[in-house]
């Protein structure tokens, strides 16, 4: 059996590989169904499984560039059925000049 680390870690994992490789197998279950992402004051970026999902997938697969910003990410996960979801992340970032 998985440790909650090992739980938790997997699905960070799993989210990287989306974003970095355009590896999107599995991206869906990585959010709770009623997950959230919201941006720099707390506006509502996502809201849903699909809908955050959806989001990364937009942002793996942007022709505009590579983007050089700042910023962190603040993510709070559960542990559902399925394993380690995550049901809210926050992003702050200071776009490149």
């Amino acid at each position: 059996m998985m440790s909650a680390e090992q739980g938790i870690r997997a699905t960070l994992a799993r989210i990287d590989a989306a974003w970095r490789n355009k590896q999107f197998d599995g991206l869906d279950e990585c959010f709770h169904e009623r997950a959230t992402i919201v941006r720099p004051g707390y506006v509502v970026h996502a809201c849903g499984r699909d809908k955050c999902a959806e989001s990364y997938r937009e942002f793996a697969t942007n022709e505009g560039g590579p983007r050089k910003e700042q910023g962190t990410d603040q993510l709070i996960l559960q542990q559902c059925q399925e394993g380690w979801q995550v049901v809210w992340r926050y992003i702050h970032f200071q776009p490149a000049e």
